[in-house]
């Protein structure tokens, strides 16, 4: 089986990563988009 999912070095994952507005992770390679949270989720405990 031959995957077709592209994979970015660290610096091309970093260079995505300044120009988009959205938040990511990368995984292996892969870049993953992260969910974003909420206005309580942000709050600390105390």
């Amino acid at each position: 089986m031959i995957s077709t999912e592209r994979r970015y070095s660290l610096d091309e994952y970093r260079a995505i990563e300044e120009k988009v507005e959205g938040r990511s992770e990368c995984r292996d390679g892969a870049i993953v988009l992260m969910p974003g949270g909420t206005l309580k989720h942000n709050q600390p405990y105390w």
